[in-house]
């Protein structure tokens, strides 16, 4: 989890920053991008997440579905914050 630019992660074998991620990334090369996009959003980086988080998981499914704007650019094939 990104909070600014502070990285939490936890205490299993997934979630460590050498750990990969669905499309073989390095999770913290993901959870890098989500700091970049705090720092462009600011105050705003939480809620923008919790908001389009949850929109994703009622419309999607998921937290991580298309609906989570600021998720498709991490997970792409070269993790950035904005997909192109």
């Amino acid at each position: 989890m990104t909070i600014g630019n502070t990285t939490i992660f936890g205490t299993g074998q997934n979630f460590q920053p050498t750990s990969l991620t669905p499309n073989y990334n390095l999770l913290g090369d993901e959870e890098t991008q989500h700091t970049y996009q705090g720092e462009l959003l600011g105050p705003l980086y939480l809620p923008a997440h919790i908001l389009f988080g949850t929109a994703a998981t009622i419309f999607d499914g998921g937290w991580h579905g298309p609906t989570n704007i600021l998720e498709p650019g991490p997970h792409s094939e070269i993790p950035e914050p904005w997909p192109h």
